[in-house]
């Protein structure tokens, strides 16, 4: 209701319900009139009385394509005299009333696409940011985690030392997944995407979720009746469900219930309009709601920003629901949240329905144990524009048995490459280099001499690989930062190995 006039006074914060009332009868015509008795006709109204109503006229509202926007109502405490001259009035109040109505509503929505639109690229920002400290934290923890690995193999390491060095590898660790979490936020995680049914999905992590939230948290959960497929990493999708549940627990520090439930929607063209991230088509929707305490009004617009939190210190990092955010923006899908404070939280995340039916994962052997890594005596060119980084992988290869050529920069690379005559088994390139030369300028630049060369791109973004096509190039293949000393072997071995067997064919 816009507003209400009685006795020349207006009437504010009021609620109107059309059922039982006159108005009821306007709903869907052009037009209502009862000239009298109308607190008869509608006994259970007691509004009428308190109005001293008798007579009634009532119009509804239609945009141009006649969508309801509302209607006028006319209640006089006689019969109206003359009806007609009435009736001309209230179709010409709402005609200018309709004018109006759809201006404010245009504004409102405008209102909320420029906020929706600030959100967004206020997000971006963040997620670039994010994105280039996460690349230089690859850098840094692969050298951390390798010059570990070395202190580790050296026998005459005293225990003591040994344990300490097994701490950094394992703080390295959860460092490299605070990375991984930054790279998923700004859209740069490396992603391992298939066919698969939301309903099973869900349905295998939430077996494990009574155990991580506690006999206080009961689960609810409502599956969709029909495959909800989606082309998906199923476990960035699992650590999805995983920080929103753990989200709604710390929600219902009491106790509470949480409800997870998958369904597949149709959006139309006005259904999508409503969120600035939404489109039309057919989608699969994952809800995961709580009753707990509810997100703060000025805190909502910032839930998806990394590090923001109202956790007490030492109780998140605050980048759950940001890593939320990038996962579920990689996966071509969006998030509606609502929230009221002390009645709940509900998430819903969109995902594009895969029109395929996603077939039966095959049983997967238990992995066997890590052979010693490979070695060999090939030569191999490194180019990586991190000192500390560069020295560890020339250590690293050199101990495998490698001949190993240095550079620091794309140019410097080719410089290397023209001075040994040519005479390299591999490329181990880093992509993102200064000197405005990066790692697939090299390599085109290589290849132009030695067309079958093999090459290794290291990058913390698994997006600089896929943006430029270079997964299906012949001896071509990638090793994603922050990487192992075994991975790194390993990768230069089946690298070389391959091209050998390509050779022989």
């Amino acid at each position: 209701t816009i507003a209400l006039s009685h006795r020349g006074q207006a009437v504010d914060d009021f609620s109107y319900d059309l059922r039982g009332t006159p108005c009821e009868e306007v709903a869907g015509k052009d037009f209502f009139h009862w000239p009298s008795g109308v607190q008869q006709r509608f006994p259970l109204y007691t509004a009428l009385v308190d109005l001293g109503a008798d007579s009634y006229m009532g119009i509804p509202l239609f945009t141009a394509n006649r969508t309801p926007l509302g209607l006028i109502a006319l209640l006089h405490s006689a019969p109206i005299d003359e009806p007609d001259v009435a009736r001309t009035i209230l179709h010409v109040l709402a005609a200018r009333v309709t004018a109006e109505l759809e201006r404010t509503l245009a504004e409102r929505a405008l209102r909320e696409s420029e906020a929706q639109l600030r959100q967004s690229q206020k997000l971006h920002a963040i997620g670039q940011l994010a994105g280039g400290v996460a690349h230089d934290f690859n850098n840094l923890l692969t050298v951390i985690l390798g010059k570990a690995s070395l202190l580790e193999q050296e026998p005459a390491l005293p225990e003591s030392a040994r344990a300490a060095v097994r701490d950094i590898a394992q703080s390295g660790g959860r460092a490299a997944q605070l990375t991984r979490q930054l790279l998923a936020f700004s859209r740069r995680q490396a992603m391992q995407m298939r066919d698969a049914d939301l309903n099973a999905t869900v349905a295998a992590l939430t077996g494990m979720l009574p155990r991580m939230l506690g006999e206080q948290v009961t689960i609810e959960c409502v599956y969709e009746s029909r495959p909800a497929c989606v082309h998906a990493d199923t476990n960035m999708i699992d650590q999805v469900l995983l920080n929103l549940a753990v989200n709604a627990r710390d929600a219902m520090p009491s106790g509470g219930t949480l409800r997870i439930a998958t369904s597949i929607v149709t959006l139309d063209a006005e259904a999508a309009k409503r969120t600035a991230s939404a489109r039309q088509g057919e989608f699969v929707c994952l809800t995961v709601a709580d009753n707990g305490a509810g997100i703060e009004p000025e805190h909502l617009p910032r839930i998806f920003e990394p590090f923001f939190t109202t956790k007490d210190v030492g109780r998140g990092t605050g980048l759950g629901l940001a890593t939320t955010y990038g996962i579920v923006q990689q996966h071509n899908g969006w998030i509606q949240v609502a929230s009221e404070v002390g009645k709940g939280t509900s998430f819903e995340i969109y995902l594009p329905r895969c029109p395929r039916q996603p077939s039966a994962d095959p049983l997967v052997p238990a992995p066997a144990p890590p052979a010693p890594a490979p070695k060999g005596r090939e030569t191999v060119l490194l180019v990586e524009d991190e000192s500390a980084l560069r020295s560890l992988v020339r250590e690293a290869l050199t101990r495998h048995g490698y001949r190993v050529i240095d550079a620091a920069s794309g140019p410097k690379a080719v410089e290397a490459w023209l001075a040994c005559g040519k005479q390299v088994d591999l490329l181990l390139t880093d992509v993102v280099m200064p000197d405005g030369m990066t790692g697939f300028d090299v390599a085109d630049r290589l290849r132009e001499d030695v067309p079958r060369l093999p090459v290794i791109y290291a990058s913390g973004y698994h997006e600089d690989f896929a943006q430029h096509d270079r997964t299906g190039a012949s001896g071509a293949s990638f090793l994603l930062k922050p990487y192992s000393l075994h991975q790194l072997a390993q990768a230069v071995r089946d690298s070389l190995d391959l091209d050998q067997v390509a050779g022989g064919l």
